[in-house]
């Protein structure tokens, strides 16, 4: 048996010129690409020669292997995957690593952005809060509460649970009631756990106040500089009939009903005594903490809170005239930041809000810290929980209404830039919007 031998012919020389063609073409490229990398080196080192423009030049280098990489991988396997698959596979890996630095640069550039973003500073750190007497066309409740507390208690305490004007508005007017609440800038309205709340603020040099809204005793001083001693003194609407925690000290009366005594508790060297008072479908809340068991903050309050409700019965629609001094203010909408230092109920990183905003229909605000960069929400779920609150509104635009809050950053030794967002959720069900948002350095070594 005669034994074949099969030649195999070499492949045409335009074949192997072609295989020699990607090959050359990597060489130049690659050339090119090393002269790039060492022209932004030079650049780098010239212009500045900081640490971040050498690494920056550094890391342009790398990503410029995978571009010689991607035409080889290209060309190879289109010519001849057989002889040149494992270089493929090489220059594939390279390609990964390619859009991997590149992630990484962008990401590294966007945390170079902080440094170099013109982001306001904290405004400056607040005192603690001093219950400063405002003038007397300010806040007539608080002057009628700090003239009540100069005077010496009676061994008597009984009242007549009397607010005609507020049972009125809630049981034939309960949308101009809640329009009032929200526009006025001495009540702070907010949903909790599905039930709408309303708390009374206390009006200080700085602004209008969420003392009222505290179950800390406070102190506060009148117009002459004299303070009538630690008390406590709180009062909540709640527009649904909901008290806004079960408490077995309190006291459940009906507007309107005859002369009322009291039991009171004590604490820490104070009468106490906690009312709910009936009136139509609303229930109002009454808190205090003073010493002598006449309740002098209580039978005062009722009687400027019936005046004020009266006014807005009367009206009969809403407007601007019946609220409180500094609840509109016309211009352009803000938010601010402002840092509360630490203190025995403050922890470290506390701050507050205050914004000025009219988003043109009725709703809901909240604030939304975002860490610039990574764009990731901080705590979006408790920052919006705690800083919910329903906004007054117009179709006058030049005119804005109050929102307040606080917000807590935790105990993080890392100053970072974050964009505090203030968003809208409209009651109508259109999708929430947002309304403002400024940014800040937030951190324990905040500037000024």
């Amino acid at each position: 048996m005669t034994d074949h031998v099969v030649e195999i012919a070499p492949p045409p020389d335009g074949r192997v010129r072609k295989l020699e063609s990607p090959i050359k073409g990597l060489v130049w490229i690659s050339a090119l690409s090393v002269a790039l990398a060492l022209t932004c080196l030079v650049t780098a080192l010239v212009f500045g020669g900081t640490a971040t423009k050498i690494i920056t030049a550094l890391v342009f280098g790398l990503c410029l292997v995978g571009l010689p990489s991607l035409w080889f991988l290209v060309t190879t396997a289109w010519l001849d995957w057989e002889r040149f698959k494992r270089i493929s596979v090489i220059s594939f890996l390279a390609i990964i690593g390619f859009v991997t630095v590149v992630a990484i640069d962008l990401e590294r550039a966007a945390r170079r952005r902080h440094d170099a973003l013109a982001a306001s500073p904290p405004h400056e750190l607040r005192a603690p809060a001093q219950l400063t007497l405002a003038p007397v066309d300010q806040d007539s409740l608080q002057i009628a509460l700090l003239n009540a507390l100069q005077q010496s208690p009676r061994n008597d305490a009984s009242f007549i649970p009397a607010l005609p004007s507020l049972a009125a508005l809630a049981r034939e007017k309960p949308d101009l009631l809640r329009r009032y609440l929200e526009a006025s800038a001495a009540w702070r309205v907010l949903e909790h756990h599905g039930h709408l709340f309303a708390s009374r603020r206390w009006r200080t040099a700085l602004g209008w106040e969420r003392i009222f809204d505290s179950n800390l005793p406070v102190s506060a001083t009148d117009s002459r500089g004299e303070s009538p001693g630690s008390f406590h003194f709180h009062i909540t609407i709640c527009l649904d009939d909901t008290p806004r925690a079960e408490r077995p000290q309190a006291v459940r009366l009906k507007e309107g009903t005859d002369l009322q005594s009291l039991a009171l508790g004590r604490r820490a060297n104070l009468d106490t005594s906690w009312l709910e008072i009936q009136c139509g479908p609303v229930l109002l809340e009454v808190a205090e903490e003073t010493p002598g068991r006449e309740r002098r903050l209580t039978r005062a309050a009722l009687v400027e809170l019936e005046q004020d409700f009266r006014a807005v019965y009367q009206r009969g629609e809403f407007s601007s005239a019946v609220l409180p001094p500094d609840s509109v203010r016309e211009g352009a909408a803000t938010l601010e930041l402002l840092q509360q230092p630490e203190g025995r109920w403050v922890p470290p990183n506390s701050y507050l809000f205050r914004a000025w905003a009219n988003p043109g229909e009725p709703g809901g605000v909240w604030l939304k810290a975002v860490e610039l960069g990574s764009e990731k929400a901080y705590d979006e779920a408790g920052v919006r929980e705690d800083s919910s609150q329903k906004i007054g509104w117009s179709t006058d635009f030049r005119e804005n209404f109050a929102a307040d809050g606080g917000i807590y950053f935790g105990e993080g030794e890392q100053t970072l830039p974050y964009r505090i967002e203030l968003w809208f959720k409209p009651e109508s069900g259109r999708p929430e919007r947002l309304l403002l948002s400024r940014e800040y350095r937030i951190g324990p070594a905040s500037p000024r």
